[in-house]
């Protein structure tokens, strides 16, 4: 064997053997040391087993077809995973494709919506303008009533001392007696009573419609009286009353009129809004009743309750009665804003709250009102 497989031989004296290759066949070996002597003399005994080289080759084939299999079936899965991978790639690129397409579209609508909101807001602000317009030429038209009577009693007065006057010249031509002297006295003296009490009421209307006019038109902190600002409103909305088709119950619990410091002209506004929204959607006929307490609550905030016996409104519109452009009344002209307004004051610029009462006066069924607003607004 040294001389027919020299380097089998020589792997063979190197040590144990296992699974060596060698001419297609499958070889190993153990070493078995016959004796200890010097390495020179030493007798190995050398156990080899060999596979054939058909066995080696059926062994080969046998793996072959299942390592053929196996890499055929990575190939499969793994071009099914490439397949499916790149399917997913295209379905993110599209759906971002889509998301980005989405986004523009929602910033289109974002600006549209900004565009839409301003120019609500610019239309809302113009009703608000016309609103006030609205109540000032209200409020022209009380004062062209308001002032009729007294100032018509002063006219009338004033051409009866002139007519006394002159009858009196004639009489100091002809012969005047000490009876019509005393006559002229007594009647010029009644007459200027009745002027002076004429004009007296013609100066408060003009001095109530004047405070209520530069307060409407006011946007400075001012110290007022709530019971005041009543008297004015109830003043300039006499004319509106007098049709028969509500009465103003009003009861202040107070001794000094809730003194307060803030905005008059924006509580007479909310509650004209009231008392309009009332006499336009509350009472189908004559008769209606409308109830105003105000009370103070802990010595800075004033409680108004608001209340009228009209039809109400159903529990669906009570949910969006301050939304803007809310109304039962569209199809008599009502704007939607009224409520809305009403809110926005109480809370925006008065700081206070309101909300829509509870039923619990029988004298009173219809829509009512609570609303605390601090006695004295802080400066924004």
């Amino acid at each position: 064997m040294n001389k027919e497989a020299p380097q089998l031989w020589d792997q063979l004296l190197v040590g144990p053997v296992s699974g060596l290759e060698y001419k297609g066949r499958l070889i190993s070996a153990h070493q078995l040391i016959l004796n200890e002597m010097n390495s020179a003399q030493r007798a190995l005994l050398i156990l080899m087993a060999a596979t054939s080289a058909e066995t080696l080759t059926g062994v080969f084939l046998q793996a072959l077809w299942p390592s053929i299999i196996l890499f055929l079936l990575i190939c499969v899965v793994g071009f099914y995973l490439l397949i499916h991978e790149l399917h997913h790639q295209k379905v993110r690129l599209q759906l971002m494709e889509h998301i980005r397409s989405e986004k523009n579209e929602l910033e289109s609508t974002c600006t549209q919506l900004e565009t839409s909101l301003k120019e609500q807001q610019l239309l809302q602000d113009e009703l608000v303008e016309t609103r006030k317009l609205s109540a000032l030429g209200m409020m022209v038209a009380g004062v062209a009533h308001e002032l009729n009577t007294p100032i018509g009693g002063a006219v009338m007065m004033a051409s009866g001392l002139a007519d006394a006057c002159r009858d009196l010249k004639q009489a100091t031509e002809t012969g005047l007696t000490k009876s019509r002297l005393e006559f002229y006295l007594r009647d010029t003296e009644e007459g200027l009573v009745l002027l002076t009490s004429n004009l007296r009421q013609a100066k408060a209307r003009i001095d109530g419609f004047k405070r209520l006019a530069i307060d409407r038109f006011s946007e400075e902190l001012v110290e007022f009286t709530f019971e005041q600002v009543v008297e004015d409103l109830v003043a300039s909305m006499r004319q509106i009353l007098k049709d028969g088709k509500a009465t103003l119950d009003i009861a202040l619990h107070s001794d000094n009129g809730f003194p307060m410091y803030g905005y008059p002209g924006v509580v007479s506004q909310i509650l004209q809004n009231l008392i309009m929204n009332s006499l336009k959607h509350a009472f189908d006929n004559k008769g209606g009743k409308i109830s105003i307490t105000a009370q103070c609550h802990d010595g800075v905030t004033l409680r108004i309750h608001y209340a009228d016996n009209g039809k109400g409104v159903s529990d669906s519109v009570k949910e969006t009665l301050f939304d803007p452009f809310v109304t039962t009344g569209r199809g008599k002209g009502s704007s939607g804003l009224g409520l809305h307004l009403v809110q926005q004051w109480v809370t925006r610029m008065l700081g206070g709250s309101i909300r829509i009462a509870a039923r619990h006066n029988m004298e009173y069924p219809g829509l009512g009102f609570d609303i605390e607003i601090p006695l004295r607004v802080s400066e924004q």
